[in-house]
């Protein structure tokens, strides 16, 4: 938070609308959304595909034991 927006609420900290028209935000907002779409669109690692792909045929296994 900057300096002047502290000394304008009179030491307090600024609310929140003051910090919603804060370019910051937008700038957090951009990065989160961008990394958020990189994780999104990695590839599956291979030995977790493998992971799943045990775990579901000992639950079914199990199912049919039932």
């Amino acid at each position: 938070m900057s300096q002047d927006k502290v000394q304008k609420s009179g030491g307090k900290r600024a609310s929140i609308t003051e910090f919603s028209d804060d370019p910051l935000k937008d700038k957090i907002g951009s990065s989160l959304r961008k990394m958020y779409d990189e994780v999104v669109n990695e590839p599956i690692p291979t030995d977790f595909l493998k992971l799943l792909a045990s775990a579901d045929k000992t639950s079914s296994s199990d199912n049919e034991s039932a």
